[in-house]
């Protein structure tokens, strides 16, 4: 770190093949190992080779994204009936928890042995203020690694009434070579619904039917195909409520990767998924092992509550208050086909 302080990294290995490797600065996923149908075992997260590419970061390569993902309009919103101002980090709006969110913050990192596998707990303490947030929060996330699974289950609590909403931001290519990018990735989303932004991808409050346009995923959907149906546009970042009840064992979305063989399977106990498809990777980026990142090298499915949640009565709230315990877990599994 820039003041001295060292960073950590962490890696978990179960003994069917898969690693994951997790770094203390923003709890970041920097690498996680899978096997393919040929028992070939891949890297199929996007990251960086060392702690300065993480550190001079605009994408959120696999970090926890706090206090709130996703964009607050012109950064501000009422709770209690006092407005609070965040940090304006995208435009006139506020985006994944300011310029110093925390991706940008240092974990402490307590590692254990659990029945289902090696798991990794990290926690951070959020001052009263930090960012623009009201409330000083302590944040956990503990990521345990199965036999075919990487799960995160996040904790938060607070001293006074705030807004969280957490998720990861890892980036997959589940062919294991990024440059080759995620075209020949087929996506299904268990959700008939989703929110229509502006130019600003703000939430207009809408929640709308997917059938009938391009955002429709409810039948796997070939993402080169889909990618082509609008040229000029940099694909998809929208976020999709899910149609069932949210369940830690429920499937909220699932990629299938044919030439690997490599399917994923997201569940979450949040009612959301966004669905992000890389179009703001700068071309020429360079990621690891030297490869050239570009637009669509990788895709994210960042499960979250609704954004903009607290400029929207319409949509779940997001509002944490002081003895209550905000909660979310998400499931990636793996398995091939």
């Amino acid at each position: 770190m820039p003041d001295g302080s060292p960073v950590d990294l962490y890696t978990l290995a179960h003994e069917k093949g898969m690693r994951a490797s997790i770094a203390t600065y923003g709890a970041t996923l920097v690498e996680l190992v899978v096997p393919d149908i040929r028992g070939n075992l891949d890297d199929v997260v996007l990251g960086y080779d060392g702690l300065e590419g993480y550190l001079n970061d605009r994408c959120y390569f696999g970090c926890m994204v706090g206090r709130v993902a996703n964009r607050i309009a012109r950064a501000r919103f009422a709770l209690d009936g006092r407005e609070y101002m965040l940090e304006k980090n995208n435009g006139v709006h506020h985006l994944h928890g300011g310029n110093q969110g925390f991706n940008a913050r240092l974990w402490t990192a307590t590692p254990a042995s659990t029945p289902k596998g090696p798991a990794l707990t990290l926690e951070y303490v959020s001052p009263d203020g930090e960012g623009g947030y009201p409330g000083r929060v302590t944040v956990s996330v503990t990521y345990t690694l199965t036999a075919h699974a990487l799960r995160m289950d996040c904790q938060a609590r607070t001293q006074a009434p705030t807004m969280v909403n957490l998720t990861n931001h890892t980036y997959f290519n589940l062919g294991g070579d990024p440059r080759h990018g995620i075209g020949d990735h087929e996506v299904t989303l268990y959700a008939s619904r989703y929110l229509p932004t502006d130019a600003d991808l703000i939430p207009s409050g809408e929640i709308r039917d997917v059938k009938g346009s391009r955002m429709d995923f409810t039948r796997p959907e070939l993402l080169d195909e889909r990618l082509k149906q609008a040229p000029a546009y940099k694909g998809y970042d929208h976020f999709y409520v899910l149609d069932a009840q949210p369940d830690a064992s429920v499937p909220a979305a699932r990629v299938h990767h044919k030439p690997s063989g490599r399917m994923l399977e997201v569940s979450t106990t949040q009612p959301g998924v966004h669905l992000y498809t890389g179009g703001g990777i700068p071309q020429g980026l360079q990621g690891k092992g030297g490869t050239i990142y570009g637009p669509g090298a990788g895709l994210c499915l960042e499960t979250q509550g609704y954004p903009d949640a607290p400029n929207h009565p319409g949509f779940a709230s997001i509002i944490l208050r002081p003895g209550r315990t905000y909660t979310h877990a998400t499931e990636f599994r793996f398995h091939c086909t």
